[in-house]
């Protein structure tokens, strides 16, 4: 049995993802979903067991426990979003995710992140053989950001960003550096939250044409 681990999706669910988890028999996520729409989300296309535990940015999914530990195919894993915060169980597995960054040792998995690229961290996640007990690291493919402009999977992600940044006053030179975006971009979303009250992230992304502004 092949089972997929992802963790770290923030508020984004990528199409490649999204496909794999369709069919894995399995699927375990080490933390940081972020919104109930977007577990929702995953949980809707997931068709085998679902395994997932509760990451420091999964404030409104007080249902999820901190840490897990259970059995598939007969081999026993311990999950929590942080290392540290690892079950003491012995358990054959012990995974966990937190870093963003991949990485696989002796019994230790840490699938990195496949939710929003942030300057050239790459997007992965692990497949875990239950027969040979071996970890293939998958790389997701991006397209990257063209003119201060997230990709197209990210856009939604990004808006949603930069609309908490509003909401905490951050001006917009200030989140632009931190999401990495051009001041353009972060200006055109939150001019369109101004002028259209109580506008959406989908809201916004209909109406600004992103394209057209970068593409000119």
């Amino acid at each position: 049995m092949k089972i997929t681990i992802i963790s770290d999706t923030h508020d984004l669910l990528r199409p490649e993802i999204e496909e794999q988890i369709k069919t894995a028999p399995a699927v375990i996520h080490a933390g940081d979903v972020s919104t109930r729409e977007t577990i929702e989300n995953i949980k809707s296309k997931v068709t085998g067991d679902f395994y997932c535990v509760r990451g420091n940015a999964d404030l409104e999914l007080d249902e999820l426990p901190e840490t897990q530990i259970f059995e598939i195919d007969g081999i026993k894993f311990s999950m929590a979003h942080k290392k540290k915060d690892l079950p003491p169980d012995e358990a054959d597995f012990y995974i966990c995710g937190h870093t963003h960054k991949y990485k696989v040792k002796g019994n230790f998995i840490n699938p990195g992140s496949c939710g929003p690229r942030s300057l050239k961290q790459e997007i992965t996640y692990a497949v875990f053989d239950t027969e040979t007990k071996t970890v293939e690291k998958v790389l997701v493919p991006h397209s990257a950001k063209t003119a201060g402009r997230p990709s197209d999977a990210d856009m939604l992600s990004y808006i949603k960003k930069i609309m908490r940044m509003q909401d905490k006053n951050i001006q917009i030179p200030e989140c632009a550096q931190r999401l990495g975006l051009s001041e353009d971009f972060v200006a055109t979303v939150m001019r369109v939250r101004v002028t259209h009250p109580g506008v959406s992230a989908h809201g916004i992304l209909d109406k600004i044409e992103v394209n057209k502004i970068f593409d000119k």
